[in-house]
């Protein structure tokens, strides 16, 4: 089963949709009712053996069932995934004031016309949404920002094949004046160095050791000092993931992943890790998917969102995400045969990461920093220190 999902959703060769894109367009195909397998797969335009087995997989989670219907067998959502109405515009259908859609709307306008000026061509979806962030931040414009996938932006999304429709808005000639200003700023900018500068200046290292590492890891020559630098990547990754009561169980499988790839490195021949970097990387964007939809969450709580609200919402995507990261970290696992690291060695990795943020909260000295990690160690039977080459 974790090979057929892995390979479904990795789009090689093709733009595929993304696994969470293909997991909504069938639990929004089950919603008009029960179907079958070959339902959900001509109205979703995904093949029969994906659609399979993103049902048993929904099955398994408890938010689908399947049932006899005449000779047939079909799918049914269970009554507790209903969810309020949801604006098709915006990220998992989560709505916004009519007031904020407007601005929005004129925004998204007045970037396009002014790249354009500037430029002679359209920006993309990612330039348009960073420019809208600058501006909203610049000018204190009442637009909900959220941290996502590819960093922070709009709740509601761009379309660039879509003309969008506004009145008027409060200080239009500031507003314009600030676009004009940033644009002039960041028209020479493709959307990889605008989404970099954008983590670099808001100080996000989570997302900045990401983009490194999805930017890097594919490419780079994986000699020892290489392998050393990817290492501290992701251990940094790690430490700045924020845990809590809602992301403990998405934690503990980036944890895993991280532990896991650490011990690849460690442990197997540079050759070895080549034949892996494709699986390694779809791995950690798998995961990826599932940490960030925890930072949409969060995002949206910090903005006034209800928290009730945005559980039912989000509640089907934390399952599915989840499920879906520790079946590619299980995967990767049997093909790096991991199981020589025992299980309790993966659990003191949190121990680890622990420890490197009560380092980091006490803004500690190199010196200080060796003396914690040496009491740390006497104390750590796992041997984790030198397992993981740290």
């Amino acid at each position: 089963m974790v090979t057929n999902i892995i390979n479904m959703t990795t789009g090689r060769g093709s733009a595929k949709k993304t696994s969470r894109e293909v997991v909504q367009s069938v639990i929004e195909s089950l919603k008009k009712g029960p179907k079958s397998i070959y339902e959900v797969a001509g109205e979703t335009g995904t093949t029969w053996d994906s659609v399979r087995k993103y049902l048993e997989m929904l099955e398994e989670s408890g938010i689908a069932v399947e049932r006899a219907e005449g000779n047939k067998r079909v799918f049914t959502l269970k009554s507790c995934t209903s969810s309020p109405e949801k604006n098709s515009g915006t990220l998992f259908g989560i709505p916004i004031k009519s007031e904020q859609d407007n601005l929005v709307n004129f925004l998204f306008m007045k970037i396009r016309e002014t790249w354009k000026e500037k430029t002679t061509y359209y920006p993309n979806k990612t330039q348009v949404q960073k420019l809208l962030v600058d501006i909203v931040q610049e000018c204190n414009l009442d637009v909900p920002l959220v941290w996502y996938r590819f960093g922070e932006l709009c709740l509601k999304l761009y379309d660039p094949t879509k003309d969008y429709s506004y009145t008027s808005v409060k200080n239009e000639s500031e507003i314009n004046e600030c676009i004009n200003r940033i644009v002039e700023k960041e028209k020479d900018h493709n959307s990889v160095y605008m989404r970099k500068g954008q983590y670099i200046k808001s100080k996000n290292l989570l997302y900045l050791r990401q983009f490194e590492f999805e930017k890097n890891f594919g490419i780079i020559e994986l000699n020892d000092e290489n392998k050393l630098k990817i290492r501290d990547i992701l251990m940094e990754i790690g430490f700045n993931f924020k845990l809590n009561e809602e992301t403990e169980n998405a934690a503990k499988i980036l944890n895993d992943f991280i532990s896991t790839t650490i011990y690849m490195l460690k442990t197997m021949k540079s050759d070895e890790i080549n034949e892996l970097r494709t699986e390694i990387l779809d791995t950690m964007r798998i995961v990826w998917d599932m940490i960030t939809t925890y930072n949409l969450f969060e995002s949206l709580l910090k903005i006034g969102y209800d928290k009730n609200t945005l559980k039912s919402y989000l509640d089907i995507y934390f399952i599915i995400n989840e499920r879906l990261a520790i079946e590619y970290v299980s995967y990767l696992r049997d093909l790096c045969k991991v199981d020589e690291l025992k299980e309790t060695e993966f659990k003191e990795f949190e121990k680890y990461r622990t420890l490197m943020k009560i380092i980091e909260e006490k803004k500690t000295t190199k010196d200080e920093r060796r003396k914690i990690a040496e009491e740390f160690a006497k104390e750590d039977t796992s041997n984790i220190f030198r397992k993981l080459d740290i």
